[in-house]
């Protein structure tokens, strides 16, 4: 399974798992993005979701499952 870990609204972030919609769906082919859990930090996500790509990814509208815009973007993480 593919996992993604974001930035949210609220400092934080979100982990998302991805797929591929199945042929019988009316995206058939297009990547599925769906909304798994939120932490406040990345370190705590990246502990329960090992192997996690941090980043944000967008879901993108083509029909192929590797496309460049859907490649994870790095979290700017803020010094304290």
């Amino acid at each position: 399974m593919e996992y993604t870990i974001e930035p949210n609204k609220s400092q934080g972030v979100n982990v998302y798992h991805w797929s591929i919609y199945p042929e019988s769906s009316v995206l058939a082919g297009q990547n599925c993005k769906k909304f798994v859990d939120s932490y406040d930090t990345p370190e705590e996500a990246a502990a329960a979701y090992p192997g996690a790509a941090e980043g944000y990814r967008d879901a993108c509208t083509t029909h192929t499952p590797a496309c460049p815009a859907s490649m994870p973007r790095p979290i700017h993480r803020q010094h304290t």
